[in-house]
């Protein structure tokens, strides 16, 4: 088990934070005016057993094929956010990874935590379509990435499901307490994959507080390849610093999953 803070220099590639698309209201759709040009992915629909949602699709565009990646944005965000989500799904298809970042159910605009998690087992019917609709491109997951409370969300799937293959989740910014609805230490206590446990130097307080907790519950699972780690001069969303963040997640992946090789199954 590590805790590193990372030092490597970053560049500066986005500054903005599209929070007008998060919709006002529960009902507004923040992906509706979302574009994505044909060298950005494709946009597609994916279904549960009771809902249809939106999601971005990006096939790997260099080296190996590494699997599928699935990303899950934060409560206050969106399937192509420039706070970390897009960033990633399009870097991350630029090393291996077919990327499939969802649409998770719309909440009022500054849902608290609590809210977001009430949602918990609509996003879990998500992340299960998504890994369906990736099987039936004969791409295997292998990875989850998921920001703030859905990392949450997609531990607690870890832990109690089947989960098909899946080597490794990233949790980005994400707080975990035993008083949430979804205890998540207690699902961090029970984690045996890989876990990377990535977050901002300056983050909010319920995730910097959090933090010796989340590295005591992963001790107590003794899982060793679980890491912690807190980016060098960060905010919230890693404004300014997204392709640090990227260059970290990348590599700790590739250091965490196999590569199953050019002529392996994706």
């Amino acid at each position: 088990m590590e805790h590193k803070r990372s030092t490597a220099p970053y560049l500066v590639i986005l500054v903005l934070c599209a929070v007008t698309a998060c919709g006002s209201s529960a009902a507004a759709d923040p992906v509706a005016a979302v574009a994505v040009s044909d060298a950005e992915g494709e946009r597609v629909r994916l279904e549960t057993a009771d809902e249809s949602f939106d999601a971005f699709f990006r096939a790997r565009q260099h080296g190996d094929p590494r699997g599928g990646l699935i990303l899950l944005h934060g409560q206050n965000g969106h399937a192509d956010g420039l706070d970390a989500i897009r960033p990633l799904r399009l870097g991350l298809s630029e090393a291996g990874w077919d990327t499939l970042s969802l649409q998770l159910p719309s909440a009022y605009r500054n849902a608290d935590r609590a809210r977001w998690l009430a949602r918990s087992p609509q996003i879990i019917a998500r992340l299960t379509s998504a890994i369906d609709w990736l099987k039936g491109r004969d791409i295997a997951t292998r990875a989850i990435v998921a920001q703030g409370a859905s990392g949450a969300s997609a531990l607690q799937w870890m832990v109690t499901q089947d989960t098909q293959g899946v080597r490794a989740l990233v949790m980005i910014s994400t707080p975990l307490s035993a008083d949430d609805e979804i205890d998540g230490l207690a699902a961090l206590r029970q984690a045996k994959l890989p876990i990377l446990d990535i977050y901002a130097e300056r983050d909010i307080a319920a995730v910097l507080d959090t933090a010796p907790a989340r590295r005591l519950a992963a001790r107590d699972a003794k899982n060793t390849r679980f890491r912690q780690q807190a980016v060098a001069g960060a905010t919230p969303g890693f404004r300014g610093l997204e392709a640090g963040l990227l260059a970290d997640i990348r590599a700790w992946l590739s250091a965490n999953t196999d590569t199953p090789g050019p002529n392996a199954k994706r």
